[in-house]
């Protein structure tokens, strides 16, 4: 339970020994804030996706800090691209990636939380959704590879029913904070969850084109209390 560091030194000669305690090896989670830089995601006025989902994601960090090492695809408004976000992940030897979003429908009446596990076999809907968030890479000519594709295909089924038993938890514990309706949870051939070779959830908070609930995506409190649900049902499934 102790490291340690051995080093030679000289005028005068000696050998300097230096040891420390061994830290807790906690399990490793990514958080990924959607959009960022020039893609600003969805936009309803003064409201900007990218905004709520870099403050949502440093919220749900603190929060899971505690019991987890937390690292961040972005803590600021930088661009990155899907696949490079799903890639730092892997890199970094992460038990878990949760990618946070704000949704958006041309029909402003739409509105409830959901979310996301990858998935060959989408539904009509869960298909348009992924459209719009894998837009991005192709929207500033960027290209996924091959080999990622297939590498990520041979463990497809093996994160797959972990995922959804995640994204249940979170959706369920997030409708009940928030009272925004619950959308439940669907499979979509998302690229940033397709490059995961863990277990990956992408988390739509709540409809940003909706203008009621655009202004309690942005409330302290109302984003307070889903960092706290999004939490609490991560720990619980880590159990």
């Amino acid at each position: 339970g102790v490291n340690y560091d051995i080093k030679v030194w000289k005028n005068p000669s000696r050998l300097v020994i230096t040891m420390s305690k061994e830290e807790e090896m906690k399990p490793i989670i990514v958080l990924d804030a959607g959009h960022g830089g020039k893609d600003y995601g969805a936009m309803n006025g003064d409201y900007w996706e990218k905004t709520v989902n870099i403050d949502m994601i440093k919220l749900l960090g603190k929060e899971l800090e505690k019991d987890f090492n937390v690292y961040y695809t972005r803590k600021d408004d930088t661009f990155i691209s899907l696949t490079d976000r799903s890639k730092f992940s892997n890199g970094k030897k992460a038990v878990l990636f949760v990618s946070i979003h704000s949704n958006a429908n041309a029909n402003k009446a739409s509105n409830g939380t959901e979310v996301f596990y990858f998935s060959k076999n989408p539904s009509v809907y869960a298909k348009s959704v992924a459209d719009f968030e894998n837009s991005v890479d192709e929207k500033y000519g960027i290209k996924e590879s091959a080999v990622d594709f297939l590498v990520n295909d041979i463990i497809y089924k093996q994160n797959q029913e972990r995922s959804k038993r995640l994204a249940k938890g979170i959706v369920d514990k997030l409708a009940d904070a928030t009272g925004f309706k619950n959308r439940g949870v669907q499979g979509a051939n998302f690229a940033v969850l397709r490059g995961s070779e863990v277990p990956a959830v992408l988390i739509e908070l709540g409809f940003i084109s909706n203008d009621q609930e655009a202004e309690k995506l942005v409330d302290p409190q109302v984003q307070d209390a889903m960092a706290k649900s999004i939490a609490k049902s991560i720990r619980e499934y880590m159990k």
